[in-house]
This record gives structure tokens, C-alpha cells and sequence, in this order.
């Protein structure tokens, strides 16, 4: 009868840690979700900040075109401060701009014309993420896929 009690004992502390454990996996999947959320947030944020900054330079719109990967060199000039061409005022804009993807992890960008659309645009933005949580790639072939192991954030827009 002493054994009983031990035995009881046991498979409660048992159970307990299972329900714990249940609860922690559950913890773990919760964090990693809005961890997620809060990164999709930020690159809706980023597309349409650069859509705005595209719209407001709309004549110059075919310099923000870059594809995934491209690495721009922080621009030297200050638009701010002094005058600027319509080129250089892109490549400031872009470089300001791309100041702010590297909040994302391993952030990419990819800005480009619709084919199939005249005057319509796409930016898609993209972190890091093994998951591939976000991956809305568009299967028409006019916008570029979604890098591997990164979740994509795209925005449409005419400038």
C-alpha cells in the first residue's frame, strides 16, 4: 500500500509536466507568430512609405526599379540640405529608405513596372523567415518570386 502512494505521486508530477510543457509549445508558437506579424507590419509600413516617396517624385519613377539583392551604396548627397537633380533626388530617396529595410532581418527589396498593367507598380518587400510564413507570389510571371527561405510583403500602387 505504501508503493501505491509513490506510484500515485508519480504519474501526477507527470501530468503536471506534460500540461506545462503543452503550455510552454504553446508559448514558444504564439511568440513566433506575432514575432511574424509584427515584421509583416513593418514591410506594409515600408512599401507604401516608398510607394509615397515614388508618388510624390512620379516623373522619375523608372530610377526606383531595382530587383532583389541589389545592394545601393548610401548616397553622399543630402537633399535636405542643398539642391538636387531629379536623379540624384532618387538615388538620396532610396538610400534614406533603404536605411530603414535594414530593420527588417536580412531585408531585400524589389520594386519594378507591371507588364501587364501600364502605369501600375509593384514593391515587395522581404525578411528573413525559414517558416516562409508570407510568400504571396503572384503566378502570373509579371512580378519576381518571393526569395527562398524569406517571407515577401507586396504592394500595388500607380504612382
Amino acid at each position: 500500500m505504501r508503493g501505491a502512494t509513490l506510484i500515485e505521486a508519480t504519474l501526477a508530477l507527470l501530468l503536471v509536466s506534460t500540461g506545462v510543457l503543452g503550455m510552454l509549445g504553446l508559448l514558444h508558437q504564439g511568440l513566433s507568430l506575432q514575432r511574424q506579424q509584427h515584421w509583416r507590419l513593418l514591410a506594409i509600413e515600408l512599401a507604401d512609405e516608398l510607394a509615397e516617396r515614388m508618388q510624390l517624385n512620379a516623373a522619375n519613377a523608372v530610377h526606383y526599379a531595382q530587383p532583389w539583392g541589389t545592394r545601393l551604396q548610401h548616397a553622399d548627397i543630402d537633399c535636405h540640405a542643398r539642391a538636387c537633380t531629379d536623379v540624384s533626388w532618387v538615388q538620396w530617396d532610396v538610400s534614406q529608405w533603404r536605411q530603414r529595410i535594414a530593420q527588417l532581418p536580412q531585408g531585400d527589396v524589389n520594386v519594378m513596372p507591371l507588364h501587364n498593367q501600364p502605369d501600375w507598380w509593384v514593391v515587395q518587400v522581404a525578411w528573413r523567415d525559414d517558416r516562409e510564413g508570407y510568400r504571396p507570389d503572384i503566378p502570373d510571371g509579371h512580378t519576381a518570386p518571393c526569395p527562398a527561405g524569406m517571407s515577401c510583403q507586396p504592394l500595388f500602387f500607380q504612382p
